[in-house]
Formats: structure tokens, C-alpha cells, sequence
């Protein structure tokens, strides 16, 4: 069995705090350009009621494909309405084709829909769908 070599690694941290600060900047950057802005929409297509009972499956890529969307929030607020989880349940997917054929144990394909988000860059201004889909 090949030998294990470690090598120690150290982070431009000064302490825990510096840290924690860094991640809670991230979760929030993402929180408020790309979470946020995505369950905007969902609510003005079904209404706020639907919170918490959404299924988002999340297909990042690029740079995004290393970030936590699942965990996008701003922390520094307390209460309900500044996480993630407050309002859908996340997971991901590796292709946009695993969720275009329905699973085979679904009977009426009626209920499922599809909102694809495409952005080419951070900076731009993604389509936002003006009204429910017919």
C-alpha cells in the first residue's frame, strides 16, 4: 500500500472569526444574486403559500458548480425569510436531461413543470418570467 503523504496547509485566516466571516459573506453574495432572485420568482408564479413545499434540483456550472447554493443565506439576520431552507428543498443534478424524462413511478404527468434560469455571466440580467406559464 502506497505511503500517505500530508502536507499542512495553511489558510489566510488570523482566526475562526475571519473564517466564519468569509463563509457567511459567500452564503449571503450567493443569497442575494442568484438564490434569491429565483425564489422571488417561483413565488410570483404560485404565490407565497408554496414556501417550503418547492423542490428546486440545482444544475450549476462553471464557477457555481463549486459554490453552496443549498446553503445560500444571509446569517447575520435572525428569523425566517433570509435562508435557503426557509423556502424550497434543495439537491442537484448533473444534467438538465435527468429531469426531463419523468421517473418511472409517476402516473399523471400533469403536475410537474420545469423553469429553467440561464445566465451567461454573474453580471447579467437573467430572464425573468413576466407571468404563469398557460
Amino acid at each position: 500500500m502506497p505511503e500517505v503523504m500530508r502536507i499542512p496547509v495553511a489558510l489566510p485566516f488570523d482566526d475562526d472569526h475571519d473564517l466564519d466571516m468569509t463563509f457567511k459573506t459567500i452564503l449571503s453574495d450567493l443569497w442575494y444574486t442568484v438564490v434569491k432572485p429565483i425564489i422571488t420568482t417561483i413565488s410570483n408564479f404560485y404565490g407565497p403559500e408554496i414556501a417550503g413545499h418547492i423542490h428546486v434540483r440545482w444544475c450549476p456550472t462553471g464557477p457555481l458548480t463549486f459554490l453552496p447554493l443549498h446553503g445560500a443565506g444571509d446569517y447575520t439576520k435572525q428569523g425566517r425569510g433570509h435562508r435557503i431552507f426557509d423556502f424550497i428543498i434543495s439537491s442537484y443534478i448533473p444534467t438538465l436531461s435527468s429531469v426531463i424524462r419523468p421517473p418511472h413511478d409517476v402516473t399523471d404527468t400533469s403536475k410537474i413543470s420545469i423553469l429553467a434560469v440561464a445566465c451567461s455571466s454573474p453580471k447579467a440580467n437573467c430572464p425573468s418570467p413576466a407571468r404563469k406559464p398557460s
